[in-house]
């Protein structure tokens, strides 16, 4: 009979325990958990930061005349 009462007392505290430590963690950490998922959900629903605006060079300014230079050609001034 006293076994039973050992086994009922040690239900109890391990309840006990279960509910005042086991519980608020769970809940804590559901709650945490639903705080990131809101944040990163509001994070994905806002529209993507636009890309870094590289100066685009018009192509104009590759040469004088807008044509493209060829390095590799020498100039034809110096085969007169």
């Amino acid at each position: 009979f006293s076994y039973w009462i050992l086994i009922r007392f040690c239900l109890f505290l391990c309840l006990s325990f279960f509910i005042h430590l086991v519980l608020p963690l769970i809940y804590h950490g559901l709650e945490i958990l639903s705080d990131y998922v809101r944040f990163s959900l509001a994070l994905s629903l806002l529209p993507p930061p636009p890309p870094l605006l590289l100066p685009q060079l018009p192509p104009t300014l590759l040469s004088k005349r807008g044509e493209a230079v060829d390095i590799e050609a020498p100039p034809p001034s110096l085969h007169h």
